[in-house]
């Protein structure tokens, strides 16, 4: 990955005065933090044949400038399949929520903020026939600085709103620690906090949440624990959705 990192920033000529400060944790692309100029800036590195991703992420990062809702891009570089953005200092949102030193009253403020992000962004591209939605809807595709930023678009596409809202409920629930009775109150108070912000309807979610649920079951198929604790939580219909 070093060596990934290092063809990154040696490419464009702008970054021949770079310092590599840290690599962000990404499954897909090389995400670095860099100081150019006395600032510091993320670079996004797409893999060779990611340019469509790429060309969806930027152009939801411009559309969305001016909305508070994700970090400032500054340049896109066609060539070198690079994206360069602001630096949002702050917490992973998925760490935030599963930090036990994190009062509970605190983390009920992220929640909320984390709705009211997701309102933001589905009012922006509602149209009469059809949603634009995130994709890849999960806790740690956010970070929490007094607001909420989102991260990472590649995934962004037209669909059901109650894709993102099932998507994000189970990451609340299902990472560690799973289904506490913490942790279903948050995803209750996130449906319901999205919910009573939107004019159009949600009853149509729980079969998305409900094959969100067994997606992760199905990727954890050993985990024994969490199918046994996913039945229980049905059975005693603790979700209010």
């Amino acid at each position: 990955m070093q060596d990934d990192i290092s063809r990154a920033l040696d490419v464009p000529v702008k970054f021949k005065q770079a310092n590599l400060i840290k690599q962000f944790k990404s499954k897909k692309h090389t995400v670095t933090l860099i100081s150019i100029k006395n600032s510091l800036q993320v670079v996004k590195w797409y893999y060779i044949d990611s340019k469509m991703q790429m060309d969806r992420e930027y152009q939801i990062l411009t559309e969305l400038q001016n909305k508070n809702l994700t970090p400032q891009l500054y340049e896109k570089d066609n060539e070198n399949l690079l994206l360069l953005m602001q630096y949002i200092p702050g917490v992973n949102v998925c760490e935030y929520i599963n930090n036990p030193t994190i009062s509970y009253l605190d983390k009920k403020s992220a929640i909320k903020k984390l709705a009211d992000w997701f309102v933001s962004f589905h009012l922006k591209y509602v149209t009469k026939h059809h949603f634009q939605i995130r994709g890849d809807a999960h806790l740690r595709n956010f970070i929490y600085n007094e607001g909420i930023k989102g991260l990472d678009f590649e995934e962004s596409r037209q669909g059901n709103p109650c894709e993102d809202i099932a998507e994000l409920c189970v990451s609340i629930i299902t990472t560690d620690p799973i289904f506490t009775n913490e942790k279903i109150n948050l995803c209750n108070l996130f449906y319901e906090t999205y919910k009573k912000n939107i004019s159009w309807n949600l009853d149509s979610c729980n079969p998305f949440i409900i094959s969100a649920l067994k997606q992760v079951i199905s990727r954890r198929s050993k985990d024994e624990n969490l199918q046994h604790i996913y039945q229980e939580v049905i059975k005693n219909q603790k979700l209010n959705f």
